[in-house]
């Protein structure tokens, strides 16, 4: 996919890219405002992610400034080479928002932002469930004596709380293995715990082996034998490159095994 920049107006100043939704104290920032085509696009890197929220306050705060009744959002997600696209009306955008904002003052919940909370190591809902899920492994972890774990593992409904809790609790790790680092960094010991020593990796950019191909030092078919096998979408654009087609026959595929994930 391809977005038109320079034809549609394309805005990446920091000024032109501020947000204001009404309602909301927060001013976002986008990445590019499409002056003229009604559009913006915001660059994430990493997982592809929901943020359909996020986008929804951006759209509805781009139409409120330019007093538009449509609007389209662009993520794209750099690490995935993937765009996910939103089409907004203005009553789309503003039901979304407004039913997000209707919880303001309500008793906090978990919900999947809850990881880009300041409170997220403090917030009630969540020490509730790191606490339901310390309880469970330490009074349903499977010994000769207790079968209660066994007993959940059989329990659909009582698992997938299980797993929910447990996806919080390692939230609460991943904050105490950072504050541990912190202090043996520091020279302070943690009880249990040690730094090991850090792993060092060497490598030879491409572009010394594109010489030394070039130069007869080692053969091509060597080299790229050495690097291994390459995705599709890499292999295309070589062969795109040389004007030539990806035959479907070279193709092989793997398929792994299916992410388990928390259903919405």
């Amino acid at each position: 996919m391809q977005l038109g920049g320079v034809r549609d107006g394309l805005l990446t100043a920091d000024k032109a890219c501020k947000v204001q939704t009404a309602g909301m104290e927060h001013i976002g920032t986008v990445d590019g405002v499409a002056a003229r085509a009604n559009w913006s696009m915001d660059l994430k890197s990493g997982q592809i992610y929901d943020y359909r929220a996020q986008m929804a306050a951006y759209a509805l705060g781009l139409m409120q400034m330019r007093f538009e009744q449509t609007w389209t959002t662009h993520l794209l997600f750099c690490d995935q080479r993937q765009v996910v696209t939103h089409e907004w009306t203005y009553q789309s955008a503003s039901d979304l928002v407004r039913g997000i904002l209707a919880n303001v003052g309500s008793g906090p919940r978990e919900n999947d932002y809850c990881g880009w909370c300041a409170k997220s190591l403090t917030c009630p809902a969540r020490v509730q469930a790191k606490d339901t899920a310390l309880v469970t492994v330490a009074g349903l972890a499977p010994t000769v004596q207790d079968e209660g774990f066994l007993a959940l593992l059989n329990d659909p409904v009582q698992l997938g709380k299980f797993l929910a809790a447990c996806s919080t609790l390692e939230d609460f790790r991943d904050a105490a293995k950072a504050k541990a680092r912190e202090l043996l960094e520091a020279g302070q010991p943690v009880h249990g715990w040690r730094l090991q020593k850090a792993r060092v990796t060497e490598y030879v950019e491409p572009e010394h082996l594109v010489r030394a191909v070039e130069e007869g030092i080692i053969g091509a078919g060597n080299a790229i034998t050495a690097l291994g096998a390459l995705s599709r979408k890499k292999a295309e654009t070589l062969w795109s490159t040389a004007g030539h087609e990806l035959p479907e026959w070279v193709v092989q595929k793997k398929v792994g095994q299916a992410p388990l994930v928390q259903a919405k």
